[in-house]
């Protein structure tokens, strides 16, 4: 189970605060249970990086490397 101190807001600001392969980095050294939707294995700076956090029921998306909010979809 995911840390409560992670809500939905902090993760926001911190995602908006890293590229993509540093949020994947960020998502496992916290154990935060997440699944891939869909992601460039090889480089997640690369093209698109969308994974969902399932105990904060949060969809998140890099482009390219960069935070897309969901507000932005």
């Amino acid at each position: 189970m995911t840390d409560l101190q992670f809500t939905q807001d902090i993760i926001k600001h911190d995602a908006a605060h890293m590229d993509a392969a540093e949020f994947q980095q960020f998502l496992d050294n916290n154990n935060i249970l997440h699944e891939w939707t869909e992601v460039n294995v090889g480089d997640y700076n690369n093209g698109v990086y969308d994974v969902y956090l399932i105990d904060l029921d949060m969809p998140v998306r890099y482009i390219s490397g960069k935070y897309i909010s969901e507000e932005d979809l």
